[in-house]
């Protein structure tokens, strides 16, 4: 078959109409994995300022800070425990949520190549290639972070350039580290811009369902997320970028233009 150059499209409205799609015929199953990350992250905060919500309930009208001195004053010992606690829940929250994310991650790459979702083996299997998960993930944060502390261009830089990581280590945990940070890399090679404009369109459009309640939001951050996937099957081929510069073929691609067996 004739090799032809294959460009991916990356327009705003065709990446915003296929996760819309998406959106609509898989919303249920995120939502509720969204919500059990959301529980997840605030039960922490809640488990140390239950009682703190109980003097208010009371009527005893205290601010946080008048709360936490009146505890050091009464019960220093007790308050300690409580931190200490919430602590330790935290990390267990955590290492839990990390498990759901990995699973939101392989139900969006299931919902885009399958166009179906069987989160009964997606569940099952979501511990296989967990930790490489994790590590992926923080690092990524971590070397994000690191750029937004030194100066928020390099952070907004990294952030573009990593942004795939973690649908990589869910999608392909038989990868090494290197390899995943790599294509994620070579995915965004001379299409910064592109994705940075995508990015803005996110923020904006979050901005919006987070105005709306919090349900709306809630569709806003599904849409997110698709469109992310969108934009990881539309970059890759094999996990490998195509780019102008290079020459692929047509067979095997859907009417998009991009290569469903990643």
């Amino acid at each position: 078959m004739e090799n032809k150059t294959f460009v991916p499209d990356l327009g705003v409205s065709s990446v915003f109409d296929s996760a819309w799609g998406l959106t609509k015929k898989h919303f249920l199953p995120i939502f509720l994995l969204m919500l059990v990350g959301g529980m997840l992250y605030n039960m922490p905060s809640s488990y140390f300022y239950s009682s703190y919500y109980a003097e208010l309930l009371s009527g005893n009208y205290l601010t946080e800070e008048e709360w936490i001195a009146k505890q050091i004053d009464a019960a220093p010992v007790s308050l300690l425990k409580n931190y200490a606690v919430m602590l330790l829940l935290a990390l267990v929250c955590g290492l839990i949520r990390m498990y759901i994310d990995l699973v939101r991650n392989r139900v969006l790459l299931s919902a885009k190549e399958k166009d179906s979702v069987d989160m009964t083996a997606i569940i099952k299997g979501g511990f296989s290639g967990y930790w490489f998960f994790l590590i992926c993930t923080l690092l990524s944060g971590i070397i994000i972070g690191i750029g937004y502390v030194f100066c928020i261009l390099p952070g907004i830089f990294l952030q573009v350039r990593l942004m795939f990581v973690p649908i990589i280590a869910a999608n392909k945990p038989e990868l090494t580290l290197s390899e995943v940070f790599s294509r994620s890399w070579n995915m965004t090679e001379g299409r910064f811009f592109d994705l940075l404009l995508i990015g803005i369109i996110v923020v904006l459009l979050n901005i919006v369902g987070f105005i709306c309640c919090c349900v709306g939001l809630y569709v806003t951050s599904i849409i997110s997320e698709f469109m992310y996937v969108e934009l990881y099957y539309r970059l890759s081929n094999d996990g490998n970028p195509a780019s102008p510069a290079e020459d692929v073929t047509f067979d095997g691609r859907d009417a998009d233009g991009y290569n469903r067996s990643i």
